[in-house]
């Protein structure tokens, strides 16, 4: 259920705001190896940020995704602006 949750609350904060969304021709996002990133790989797997962008209008919209082997690599590429959105736990 709270992986269900997560994953509505990133696809819904990705593709909410098309304003936000039609500024940016793509959107990296960030996992990790691990069971806490079932979420990032069901929207991977399913495509979901581009269906959902397709369904607002979005057809040419990329999405890529970073591997990283920790939060801190996660962490510096997000400060760096090399990525676009990371999911990290409280040790992150």
């Amino acid at each position: 259920m709270r992986s269900a949750w997560i994953l509505g609350a990133v696809v819904a904060f990705v593709i909410g705001n098309a304003t936000i969304a039609a500024r940016a021709a793509e959107i990296r996002l960030a996992e990790q190896f691990s069971m806490g990133y079932l979420q990032f790989n069901i929207m991977k797997r399913d495509k979901l940020i581009e269906k959902y962008a397709a369904q607002r209008g979005l057809k040419d919209f990329k999405v890529s995704w970073q591997r990283f082997n920790g939060p801190v690599a996660m962490n510096e590429a997000l400060l760096s602006n090399s990525t676009d959105i990371v999911s990290g736990g409280v040790p992150a």
